[in-house]
Formats: structure tokens, sequence, C-alpha cells
């Protein structure tokens, strides 16, 4: 029986861009990115269909799958997991999640300072997650006002990651801090090793990395709070 040439689909909707890459074999790599708004869930399907034909595969021919976990949209988050489940069950393939720590940390590299990497949220609201010898805890991630970000550079260095391209731009001159631009494909490469390293979770386990809950959760929990 001849084995299969390798062929690694990566999705990310974390964000309102759609961001997609397939790797086929070692010589093809094919990236797709476009911003959804909120239709992830109307494109998603036959954007991953166009982009691994674009690389000269089917989707059938595909033997792993990477997905962004956030933390994001709590909308888009589930639309890109439930797609990338149910093609890793229909196919049985592997599939990993990579959060965007993991992406800063890879981003960083070498850089053995304290970081306090800024993850957006809301409009007024954003993550900061402390990230020391490239190492971070989830359980220390943080959220704080827009407006009161002023006092982290006080405390050292800072970073950015998970911005859209338009939201990158006005950033770059804020209290010259990084912006750790990433794409699928950064995503597919560190899903790659861990698929290769055999770190692959069970497929019940991965789930969207939710550091607060949604407003649909909040208003669940005060109804029944008021019962």
């Amino acid at each position: 029986m001849t084995e299969k040439t390798p062929a690694i689909l990566a999705i990310d909707t974390a964000t309102s861009l759609l961001r997609l890459a397939v790797q086929f074999g070692d010589d093809r790599l094919v990236k797709s990115e476009e911003d959804a708004g909120r239709s992830h869930g109307q494109m998603i399907t036959r954007k991953i269909e166009n982009v691994v034909e674009s690389s000269g595969a089917k989707v059938s021919d595909l033997t792993g799958l990477v997905v962004s976990t956030g933390p994001g949209s709590f909308t888009g988050l589930r639309i890109g997991i439930a797609a990338a489940k149910g093609l890793a069950t229909a196919l049985q393939i592997p599939l990993v999640g990579i959060n965007l720590f993991d992406l800063a940390v890879d981003k960083l590299g070498l850089d053995q300072d304290p970081v306090s990497l800024i993850v957006p949220f809301k409009r007024d609201e954003v993550f900061v997650c402390p990230i020391t010898n490239g190492v971070y805890d989830v359980a220390t991630v943080a959220s704080i006002p827009t407006d009161s970000i002023g006092h982290l550079f006080e405390r050292g260095k800072v970073a950015v990651i998970g911005l859209t391209p338009q939201a990158a731009a006005a950033w770059t001159q804020v209290g010259d801090s990084p912006v750790l631009e990433y794409d699928a494909s950064d995503l597919l490469r560190l899903g790659q090793e861990r698929i290769h390293a055999g770190e692959i979770p069970d497929i019940d386990d991965l789930e969207p990395l939710y550091i607060m809950k949604s407003q649909a959760e909040i208003n669940f929990d005060k109804r029944q709070q008021n019962n």
C-alpha cells in the first residue's frame, strides 16, 4: 500500500480574518487570508476546498489538521474548531490546536526578557499574558481596560499579537511595542511539529481557549441566579 503524501491543513478563525494554509508534500504551500467579518460559517467549507485544491490535493488527501484555539472571537473559534473536528473525524486524521500564546513564544524566539503580551479582546478591553524565558501560564492571563495599558510599558517590554492588518498598522507606533504578525503557515508549522512529535490530544479535549465567558454565558448565569 502506497503511503499518502503528507498534506496538512491549518485553520484560523480567531479574528475577523479567515486564515487557511495547506502544506502538500515538501514543496507546495498555499495560503489564503480573507476578511470574513462574521461570516466564517458561510465561507469556511468553500474556502477550505479552494485552498486545498490550489495545492494540487483534495480534501480527502489530508493527513493532518491544525486549528487555532484562540483566545479570540467566541463564535469564530467555535466555527473553526467545529469544522476541524468534523474533518478530522470524517477522515480519521490527527488534529492539534495552537493558541496565540504559543505563536507569540515562537515569534519572540530566544528573547529572554520578560514580556507583557497583549491580545485584543473587545474594543475597550485586552488580555495581558506575562511571558518569561519563553514560558507562560494561562492562569496568569488577566483582562484590563484598553486605556490602562500605559502602565505595562513602565514595567518592561510589551508585545501584541492577534491584530487585524488595519489595527496592526495603527498599533505600530504605540509605545514602541512590536506587533507579532503571523499567518496560517505559522500555525501550520507549529502544528506539524506537534503531530510529528506525537503530541496529539483526544479530539474531545480540544476546545477554544476562552479566558472569559461569552456574553451569552454571562446572561445565562444571571438568569439562573434570578430563578
